[in-house]
């Protein structure tokens, strides 16, 4: 199973955004969504719910796994 940072992060790329672009979308500080991103830090549910508006997903169910089914595995970023 994928961790919730390399979905978020996996979902991010594909999508074509910078950590930037959806930490301003989502009202969240960069360097927080790095650490997000390298499960360093686990989003609170409303971050969580922000990060999926702003990516158009919802990450919370078994079906998130299905995004790196799509996604060629040189475009999935590598595990922390």
């Amino acid at each position: 199973m994928n961790s919730l940072g390399r979905l978020i992060k996996a979902t991010r790329v594909f999508q074509d955004l910078t950590q930037e672009d959806l930490g301003v979308r989502a009202n969240i500080n960069r360097f927080y969504m790095v650490a997000i991103e390298r499960d360093q830090r686990i989003p609170t549910s409303e971050e969580l719910q922000a990060i999926e508006r702003v990516l158009g997903v919802d990450l919370s169910t078994p079906r998130a796994n299905e995004v790196f089914s799509y996604l060629a595995p040189a475009d999935l970023p590598a595990a922390a």
